[in-house]
């Protein structure tokens, strides 16, 4: 159990702050949040006996908490609102994105002092696509950066912009990002593997999951003699697509997950075309590979 509250903060551009090398600031706040508000919000439609059907819908909890800080610490919290990533870890160790920031003050003690109420809301996602990783936002583990084996950041991360103790994605060339997270330890300079695996989705860039214990980008794609194959979203389909006149034409039939991973997509396709592959269910697209040319 935690006995402050810690809001981390940062923003994908500079402000009057340089966030450039993956700077994040944190807050820790000796408070509690009082008794949290929920309300309810769903899109749908009637069907023919005027029975809603809900089709997306989102459970917004807001968060109060009072406080009494300096004029340092107001100030950092009032900029903090304009920054675009801002989460919030609670005593319980829960943690969730803070959306709708909202800062009141008034001043004691001659205006050196101020007591504050921050609100914010934490949303919560119920989606008819319930395999959309694209809503499970509270799950994604950041990473600092991705880079192969053979580059300088693994091999000489003292002399390159390589910082203490963040986490980087380290994979085999020529593997799509098949690998796993390392922590680097400046006093030591060496590369920690993370011990655990605790997340199911690695937010950097591309959609990236773990299996086994390596994480792997979703979708990937190969041409292994005659089959297109690779790694697919689990418990979706695959669509194999050819560039054709400046767009994307389907060829061949979708196929499973399984399917995609083991047998693949038989080619009939000419050498010299680009291809690719995307992922879906019934529901929601999850996004399309890199392409390849045919050799």
């Amino acid at each position: 159990m935690n006995t402050n509250i810690k809001i981390e903060y940062w923003n994908d551009c500079n402000l009057e702050i340089f966030y450039g090398n993956g700077l994040k600031q944190n807050l820790y706040l000796n408070t509690d949040l009082v008794e949290p508000e929920y309300i309810m919000e769903e899109e749908g439609m009637d069907d023919g006996d005027r029975e809603f059907n809900r089709i997306f819908g989102k459970i917004k909890k807001t968060f109060k908490c009072e406080f009494v800080a300096p004029e340092f610490l107001l100030q950092a919290l009032t900029f903090m609102q304009i920054h675009n990533e801002r989460y919030c870890y609670l005593k319980t160790g829960e943690s969730g994105k803070m959306l709708n920031v909202q800062i009141t003050k008034s001043p004691i003690m001659m205006g050196c002092y101020y007591r504050i109420e921050m609100s914010f809301a934490v949303d919560f996602i119920i989606s008819e696509c319930c395999r959309d990783l694209r809503c499970l936002e509270s799950t994604h583990e950041e990473i600092d950066g991705r880079y192969d084996t053979d580059s300088n950041e693994w091999n000489l991360p003292e002399d390159v912009p390589v910082l203490n103790g963040r986490r980087y994605l380290f994979y085999e060339p020529g593997t799509a990002y098949n690998g796993s997270i390392y922590t680097y330890n400046a006093g030591l300079n060496l590369w920690v593997i993370e011990s655990q695996v605790q997340w199911d989705v690695v937010a950097y860039g591309e959609l990236n999951l773990v299996l086994d214990g390596i994480w792997r980008q979703y979708p990937t794609v190969i041409q292994d003699g005659a089959f297109l194959k690779g790694y697919a979203i689990p418990g979706t389909f695959v669509q194999a697509q050819e560039f054709v006149g400046a767009v994307w034409v389907d060829v061949e039939d979708p196929v499973t997950d399984g399917v995609f991973t083991g047998t693949g997509i038989e080619m009939s396709i000419a050498p010299g075309v680009d291809v690719r592959v995307y992922c879906y269910n019934h529901s929601c697209d999850y996004g399309e590979s890199e392409a390849i040319t045919i050799s």
